[in-house]
């Protein structure tokens, strides 16, 4: 009778134990969370501004001006892959879409 007494009040202690460290990792998640989103509210409004500095011509052959201008294009891309990765874990998956991890 002991025995199943201590059991009972051992599992029962772990699982408030569990559920505890469940809601503080909880808490923690969220705000990693709102972070990440903030942080691609950022990107999305670098990414706009730098993609209509990039649609214009430029004026200018000089090979600094160029290259200014394929670096801005580059970063351009990086910040758009960047939200991506950032964004597709929070992007829910078509029904249709064929599961490639399967």
């Amino acid at each position: 009778m002991f025995i199943m007494i201590f059991s009972l009040v051992f599992v029962t202690s772990l699982l408030i134990v569990s559920i505890i460290l469940n809601v503080r990792f909880f808490s923690k998640l969220e705000s990693v969370i709102e972070s990440i989103e903030s942080s691609l509210d950022v990107i999305d409004d670098s990414y706009r501004r730098v993609h209509k500095y990039t649609t214009h011509d430029v004026l200018s052959s000089e090979p600094i001006v160029v290259s200014l201008v394929n670096d801005i294009k580059v970063v351009r891309d990086s910040l758009l892959l960047t939200a991506n990765i950032l964004a597709e874990p929070f992007n829910p998956k078509d029904e249709n879409e064929v599961d490639s991890d399967d």
